[in-house]
C-alpha cells in the first residue's frame, strides 16, 4: 500500500489492536510509523523534483558544515562517510573518491 493511501483511522485501528497485546510494542510501533512518515514526506517521489532539490541545496547559505552535507546527494554516500571523509581518499585529478571498506 502506498504511503499516500494510509489514513489516520487505519493507523489508529492498527495501534489499538497492538495495544491489546502489548503497550510497549504499540509505543515502538508508533515511533516506527513516525520514522516512516517523516522519511516519506522528505523523500522525492517525482524525478522532476530532483532539480529543485539541488537548486535549494546550492542556494543554502547556512553554516559551513551544513552546506558541506549538501554534497551527499551529489556523491550518493551516507552522511557518516561524507563527514569522516579523509583527503587521502579523494583523487581530484581522476575524479575519484575511494572509501576504504573498513570504514
Amino acid at each position: 500500500m502506498p504511503v499516500s493511501e494510509v489514513s489516520s483511522p487505519l493507523l489508529l485501528q492498527t495501534i489499538r489492536w497492538i495495544e491489546t497485546r502489548s503497550l510497549d510494542t504499540a509505543h515502538r510501533t508508533m515511533q516506527n510509523f513516525g520514522h516512516v512518515f517523516r522519511y516519506a514526506i522528505a523523500s522525492i517521489t517525482f524525478p522532476e523534483q530532483i532539480g529543485a532539490l539541488f537548486r535549494t541545496i546550492e542556494g543554502y547559505k547556512g553554516k559551513f558544515i551544513t552546506q558541506s552535507l549538501g554534497l551527499g546527494p551529489l556523491v550518493f554516500v551516507r552522511s557518516g562517510e561524507l563527514r569522516y571523509a579523509d583527503g587521502s581518499e579523494i583523487n581530484l585529478a581522476a575524479g575519484e573518491w575511494s572509501i576504504p571498506s573498513d570504514k
